[in-house]
C-alpha cells in the first residue's frame, strides 16, 4: 500500500511538473515583459522582479545594500516593517548575479493584494537609517574578515581576477571598501540601480496559482517607475594574457586550487553537448573523469569536480580541488594531463549514454520548487531564450552525440588557455 502511495505520488508530481512546463505564458505590461508559469502545489505565489545589475567603484556596495534593502519602508522602523511583512505572511529577499538583481516575494494568495503592494513599497520606498546603515557595515565587515579566512573562497576570488581582470564580472568585495562606504554611496545607488533603469530592461517572473488578475497587479510594481532611458549593459570582456598563475599563502593543512579560463555565453546554441562533456569531465562526481583519474586512480584528492557558468558575456570554466600541500604541482600536471587527453581524444558513446541518463532522470529536481522555477525563469527571460527552453530542455539533452559533443570539446576547451589559482601552507 504504502509504495502504491508513493508511485502515486510520483505520477502527481511529474504530471504537475509537465503541465506547469506547458503554462509557461509572456505577458507585456508597459514595456515591461511577466513570465509567468501556473502552478498549483502550494497555496502561495513567488514572485521576483529582475533588473539589470550595475556595478560601482565600490566593491561592496551590493553587498551592503543586500543587507539594507526592505527592512526600512516609508515611515515605518524596522520593526514594523518586519511585522507588517509577517502579518501577511511574506518573505522578501534580494540576490545579485553576476547579470542582474533579482528581487523575490513569496506571499500567500490570500493575501496577493497587500503582499504586492509592499513589494512595490519595498522596491521604490525603502529607507536608510544611521543605525542601521552602521549596524549592516559593521557586520559586512565581519564577513569579509570571514571570507579572506575560506581558503576555497579566495581561490576561486583569485581565479576571477586572474581571468576577468578589471572586468566587472572580477568585483568582489574587499575589506578596504567594506571600510570605506559610506551612506551616501548606498543612496546613490539605490537611485541608480532602480530609479534610472527602462522599464524595457526590467524583468517580472511569477509562479504559482495565478490567474489573469494576479498579473494585472502587478502593474502596481511599475507606477513609481522613473523612465530615464539609462540602457545600461555589462561591458564586453576582453581576454588577456593566458596561463597566468596566482599563489597565495594561507595558515591551512592542505591546498586549495582552482584552474579555469573564460567560456561560453548564456546564448550559446551548443551549451546542451557542452553540458553533457562536462558532466562527463568533471560534473558528474564520481562517475566523472576528474575523479576516476586523480582521486580513484592516484589518491591524490578527496573531490575533485569541473563547473561551467555561462553569462550574458563570456562566462567561466573552472576545476577545483585540494590536496597536499607537497604534491600541488604533481596534482596540477595530473590534471593537464587528464584535460589534454580529454581534449584530444574526447569521450565514448557509453559516458555519452550515461551522461544523458542521468540528466535526463534529474530533470525534474530542476522544478520541485517553486524557488527553483523562479530562477530557472529568470535564467530564460534574462537572456531570452525561448519560452519554450525548458519544455524542450530534455529533448535536446536527448539530441547530443558523439559527434557532436566531441566537436564542442575540441572547440571550446582549451588547455593553453587555463589560468591557476592556488592557496596554499605559508612556506
Amino acid at each position: 500500500m504504502i509504495k502504491k502511495l508513493c508511485f502515486t505520488s510520483l505520477l502527481v508530481f511529474y504530471s504537475s511538473i509537465t503541465l506547469a512546463l506547458n503554462n509557461i505564458s509572456i505577458s507585456d505590461i508597459n514595456n515591461t515583459k511577466i513570465y509567468n508559469v501556473k502552478t498549483s502545489s502550494i497555496p502561495s505565489t513567488d514572485i521576483a522582479w529582475l533588473f539589470p545589475r550595475i556595478y560601482t567603484q565600490n566593491s561592496c556596495t551590493a553587498d551592503l545594500f543586500t543587507l539594507l534593502h526592505g527592512k526600512q519602508i516609508n515611515n515605518l522602523n524596522e520593526e514594523q516593517t518586519a511585522n507588517t511583512l509577517n502579518d501577511i505572511g511574506s518573505e522578501y529577499s534580494i540576490n545579485f548575479e553576476n547579470d542582474y538583481v533579482m528581487l523575490n516575494l513569496r506571499y500567500l494568495n490570500s493575501e496577493k493584494d497587500k503582499s504586492i503592494k509592499w513589494f512595490a513599497n519595498a522596491v521604490y520606498n525603502s529607507q536608510f537609517s544611521d543605525d542601521m546603515f552602521n549596524r549592516e557595515k559593521n557586520t559586512l565587515i565581519q564577513n569579509v574578515i570571514q571570507n579572506q579566512k575560506q581558503p576555497a573562497f579566495t581561490a576561486l576570488k583569485n581565479l576571477y581576477k586572474n581571468i576577468y581582470n578589471t572586468h566587472p564580472y572580477a568585483q568582489t568585495c574587499s575589506l578596504n571598501d567594506a571600510k570605506s562606504i559610506t551612506l551616501k554611496d548606498i543612496t546613490n545607488y539605490y537611485q541608480q540601480q532602480f530609479f534610472n533603469i527602462e522599464n524595457s530592461q526590467t524583468k517580472i517572473l511569477m509562479v504559482g496559482d495565478i490567474n489573469l488578475t494576479d498579473i494585472n497587479l502587478t502593474k502596481q510594481l511599475l507606477i513609481n517607475s522613473v523612465k530615464n532611458n539609462n540602457n545600461y549593459s555589462i561591458p564586453i570582456v576582453k581576454e588577456g594574457n593566458t596561463n597566468k598563475q596566482s599563489i597565495e599563502f594561507s595558515d591551512i593543512s592542505q591546498a586549495h586550487v582552482n584552474m579555469g579560463s573564460l567560456f561560453i555565453k548564456r546564448d550559446n546554441k551548443d551549451i546542451f553537448d557542452i553540458l553533457v562533456a562536462n558532466y562527463i569531465l568533471g560534473g558528474g562526481g564520481f562517475s566523472s573523469r576528474l575523479m576516476h583519474e586523480i582521486r580513484e586512480k592516484n589518491g591524490f584528492v578527496y573531490g575533485i569536480s569541473s563547473t561551467f557558468l555561462p553569462l550574458q558575456q563570456q562566462g567561466l570554466f573552472y576545476i577545483d580541488f585540494q590536496t597536499k600541500v607537497e604534491q600541488i604541482d604533481t596534482v596540477n600536471k595530473s590534471v593537464k594531463d587528464t584535460l589534454s587527453k580529454f581534449i584530444a581524444a574526447g569521450v565514448t558513446e557509453q559516458e555519452i549514454n550515461e551522461a544523458k541518463k542521468f540528466l535526463l532522470q534529474s530533470f525534474s529536481s530542476r522544478l520541485d520548487t517553486n524557488k527553483k522555477w523562479l530562477n530557472q525563469l529568470a535564467i530564460i527571460a534574462w537572456y531570452n531564450l525561448p519560452v519554450d527552453y525548458l519544455k524542450n530542455w530534455q529533448a535536446n539533452v536527448e539530441k547530443t552525440n558523439l559527434k557532436s559533443v566531441n566537436a564542442c570539446i575540441k572547440k571550446y576547451f582549451d588547455i593553453n588557455k587555463l589560468h591557476t589559482s592556488i592557496v596554499t601552507k605559508k612556506p
